[in-house]
């Protein structure tokens, strides 16, 4: 559970600042591999800018290999990147654990369109 101040919106990792904007967590950057755990993949946060310049956010161990299943429109893409043709991956960045991309993606996604654009700028 991600706790969240009421005042400003920020999350207890410490991430965004909805006042402020985006401030990247230095720590969940690392891209550390997840020691002493189950797995030991290093899972990536990735953003596709799609045909109709809608932005799609994910994660995956393979970038390339996820993005190669968006582009080819079958049943292993999200049903989101159907359809919205032509799709270009726009940012990626290592992020660590399985966890820390999914808390990291939730992060993202929760962003406004236009700190979404700046956190690819920054790229």
């Amino acid at each position: 559970m991600i706790a969240r101040c009421g005042i400003c919106k920020m999350s207890s990792f410490g991430e965004l600042n909805w006042n402020r904007g985006l401030e990247p967590n230095l720590a969940l950057m690392g891209g550390a591999a997840q020691q002493g755990g189950v797995s030991n993949s290093v899972w990536f946060l990735y953003l596709i800018r799609c045909g109709d310049g809608s932005l799609y956010t994910g994660i995956a161990t393979d970038v390339d290999r996820r993005f190669e299943e968006h582009e080819s429109q079958g049943p292993k893409g999200a049903k989101y990147t159907r359809g919205r043709l032509p799709l270009e991956l726009v940012y990626r960045r290592e992020i660590g654990n399985r966890s820390e991309a999914t808390k990291e993606e939730m992060r993202v996604k929760a962003l406004s369109r236009k700190q979404k654009l700046a956190l690819i700028a920054l790229a």
